[in-house]
């Protein structure tokens, strides 16, 4: 069965199955983020909660390696994670802070077309 993918303008006919990639998990773009504020002990402590993270594919293409007899697909995620930075702190003066944040991270992956 063969259906019609739009990618970069382009109308192209693969196979669905080609195009049936798993996005990258919720832990691949949580460890893909810039390291957050510095905490420092007893006067500031900085940590992200409520996080939610949503995956866009961008653009995906099918490769093939030299010495490796199946096709590889390669794709190209934008996503975006939601989160609230909360800031706390005890010396001099008792403080918390909260705000909503968003970070976007780019992520390649690879598979290997089954």
């Amino acid at each position: 069965m063969l259906t019609l993918v739009m990618m970069a303008g382009l109308n192209l006919q693969q196979p669905a199955a080609l195009w049936e990639v798993d996005p990258p998990t919720d832990r691949e773009v949580l460890q893909a983020l810039p390291p957050g504020p510095v905490s420092i002990p007893l006067v500031r402590r900085v940590s992200r909660g409520e996080v939610t993270v949503v995956k866009n594919r961008l653009a995906g293409q099918e490769a093939r390696l030299f010495g490796v007899p199946v096709p590889v697909l390669t794709s190209h995620w934008e996503c975006v994670a939601y989160y609230r930075e909360t800031a706390r702190g005890v010396l001099p003066i008792p403080f918390e802070v909260s705000a909503d944040r968003a970070e976007v991270v780019y992520l390649d992956k690879t598979d290997v077309v089954k």
